[in-house]
């Protein structure tokens, strides 16, 4: 993980995440229900939520 950001709405955690070494960096989510025991909380496989578009972005990045 290079950056995160976490927001929570209702009883799930939302972490948006960068990875380091990706080419281009892109944006990516997991979430985690919190509503049992915290014990037991597990973060969903990420899913990509934005990615560059543009070259002046970074998407021609390699």
């Amino acid at each position: 993980m290079r950056h995160s950001a976490l927001l929570v709405r209702e009883n799930r955690l939302l972490v948006f995440w960068t990875q380091v070494g990706d080419i281009p960096e892109r944006i990516l989510l997991s979430t985690v229900d919190l509503t049992d025991d915290w014990m037991s909380w597990e973060a969903t496989d990420a899913v990509e939520v934005l990615r560059p578009e543009k070259s002046w972005e970074g998407a021609d990045a390699t």
